[in-house]
């Protein structure tokens, strides 16, 4: 393997001891570097963020990108060939540096040789993929992809968990993404939809998927909202109930459809009952009063079953955590309308 020397594409002299691969700052010209093709991160910002970057860059960069030498690389994946194209270095790790350092028209970048890392194809995929997932806004669909790049190479799902020190769970979890329809996933990628139900959703045949999101993503009352509009049918009938419990004045008349005395299956014309002081003082100067009128019996037990039929199916169409706001609706209805004795 024809070994390359860092003096030919460095600017600055550099060390170059043969057989050996010491650790180096060098200064790399940046038409000379190559991003791999194996990185599964695809958002590395706006034009906007990648000139802040650079200009940042131009300043002073802190931070180095790390590479390995053409020919290292070639001998893990040969056929990247034409896609790294004449570069005489490939990143592991820094491509959004060098994204930056490209548009800002930077002429050289800070880079750390590493040829050790180019050893095997899990220890360079270890590299960059480390990189990576120390981010914490690192895309989930880009990490999913990663960590299916090293099942490729480790073998086994649980031979990544191990080396990585995670759960078997922890690896399905991010694989199970990469099962979403393509416009599912850029959904996923743009935080639209919680990675919880996208792992759910991902478990369905493809053609179910859309369906099941569109149903979970139509737009929701608040509790409170949900609350107050499954109670609100609930409510007006117990206002009902309760003006023609208490209102003796709104009670209807004998020879109407649907009254009291239609309810009770009693005579259909039956005389209006005297007001309970007509004869008693006919000329007290004190204002007349008049018993409180009692519901009918049989009214009471069909007002009970309409709150109870009403009740049933609004507890039906409720999330479980909102049936506790709405009994305590309820039971303050049903005391308002509670006959006086």
């Amino acid at each position: 393997m024809a070994r390359v020397r860092l003096s030919s594409i460095s600017t600055e002299t550099t060390e170059d001891r043969p057989g050996t691969s010491a650790t180096v700052l060098v200064h790399l010209r940046v038409e000379t570097v190559a991003a791999t093709p194996v990185n599964s991160r695809r958002n590395f910002g706006s034009d906007g963020d990648l000139a802040e970057l650079g200009e940042s860059m131009r300043r002073r960069q802190l931070q180095p990108v790390v590479a390995v030498p053409r020919a290292a690389y070639l001998a893990l994946w040969p056929d990247h060939a034409d896609r790294i194209g004449d570069a005489a270095h490939v990143l592991a790790n820094g491509e959004r540096r060098l994204r930056a350092a490209r548009h800002v028209q930077l002429s050289t970048i800070d880079a750390v040789i590493r040829e050790d890392i180019a050893s095997t194809r899990t220890a360079f995929l270890d590299a960059v993929f480390t990189e990576n997932i120390q981010r914490r806004n690192f895309d989930p669909i880009e990490e999913a992809r990663a960590v299916e790049a090293l099942v490729a190479e480790f073998g086994t799902g649980q031979a990544v968990a191990a080396h990585y020190e995670k759960s078997g769970g922890w690896v399905t979890q991010r694989r199970i993404l990469l099962k979403l329809t393509p416009e599912l996933q850029d959904l996923v990628s743009a935080r639209r939809i919680p990675l919880e139900t996208a792992r759910e959703i991902g478990k369905l045949p493809s053609e179910q998927q859309l369906d099941a999101w569109l149903k979970r993503s139509a737009p929701k009352p608040t509790v409170v909202e949900h609350t107050e509009l499954t109670a609100a049918p609930a409510a007006s009938r117990a206002r009902q109930l309760t003006a023609a419990a208490t209102t003796p004045e709104q009670a209807p008349p004998p020879d109407a459809q649907g009254s009291f005395t239609a309810v009770k299956h009693e005579s259909p014309q039956p005389a209006a009952p005297a007001p309970a002081t007509a004869t008693v003082m006919p000329a007290s100067p004190v204002p007349e009063q008049r018993e409180p009128k009692q519901a009918p019996a049989p009214a009471v037990v069909k007002d009970w079953q309409d709150i109870e039929h009403v009740s049933q199916v609004i507890l039906d169409a409720m999330e479980p955590k909102q049936v506790y706001r709405l009994l305590e609706l309820i039971a303050d209805s049903l005391k308002a309308i509670r006959p006086t004795v």
